[in-house]
């Protein structure tokens, strides 16, 4: 199963913008990302423990791993 082990940097501003790094298991080419319940943009699949993009702008500060989820066809964390 998918999973986010620790998300960098764990917090940022509302207005979005910056890059996010998610570490866990599970992540294929089709992971998509989500901050708050928005799309971040600029997805990089790195490998099945890492992937990057672009923090999209949010009405929650991401103070913590539980505002951001990943989800792909076979399961969501």
């Amino acid at each position: 199963p998918m999973y986010i082990d620790s998300i960098e940097p764990n917090q940022g501003p509302l207005a979005g913008g910056y890059p996010l790094t998610i570490h866990g298991y599970g992540f294929g080419q089709s992971t998509t990302v989500f901050v708050g319940g928005n799309l971040c943009t600029d997805i990089n699949y790195v490998d099945t423990l890492t992937i990057r993009c672009t923090v999209p702008p949010t009405t929650s500060m991401i103070t913590s791993q539980e505002l951001v989820s990943v989800n792909h066809t076979g399961g969501c964390s």
